[in-house]
């Protein structure tokens, strides 16, 4: 048999579905395709990002690793400086440590904890 799996999602634990959804449809410039107060998704055209609700959630710890991040997200950026403005305006928090020697990633939390980075080195897939 010949099969071929696809992932056509990614799932993130949260405690305010609302809160994490609303600021990934934000800095993407998505909608929210379908939303409850446990679960949310946004169609990113090729795969869904989705949101759901943890009752004992607890934020990834970086970079120490108390309590490990899993992921992360690496989000393309022409002008780093003007991505910085707006993910910080949509609700990120910049990471004190930040692990770049040449300036080329940056390092944030998105509302839920979880770390994401702004990079001008990875290029937009649907670009190349």
């Amino acid at each position: 048999m010949d099969l071929t799996l696809k992932i056509t999602g990614v799932a993130l634990d949260c405690g305010d579905v609302d809160e994490l959804i609303g600021f990934y449809a934000r800095i993407t410039g998505t909608t929210v395709y379908y939303q409850t107060e446990e679960f949310a998704c946004l169609n990113m055209t090729t795969y869904w990002l989705t949101a759901q609700k943890v009752d004992s959630y607890v934020a990834p710890t970086w970079p120490e690793s108390t309590t490990p991040k899993q992921f992360h997200f690496e989000i393309s950026a022409i002008d780093l400086d003007e991505a910085e403005a707006f993910v910080l305006e949509c609700g990120a928090r910049k990471t004190e440590h930040q692990s770049s020697t040449d300036g080329s990633w940056r390092v944030y939390l998105d509302p839920a904890g979880h770390p994401f980075c702004l990079t001008s080195n990875v290029p937009d897939p649907a670009t190349t």
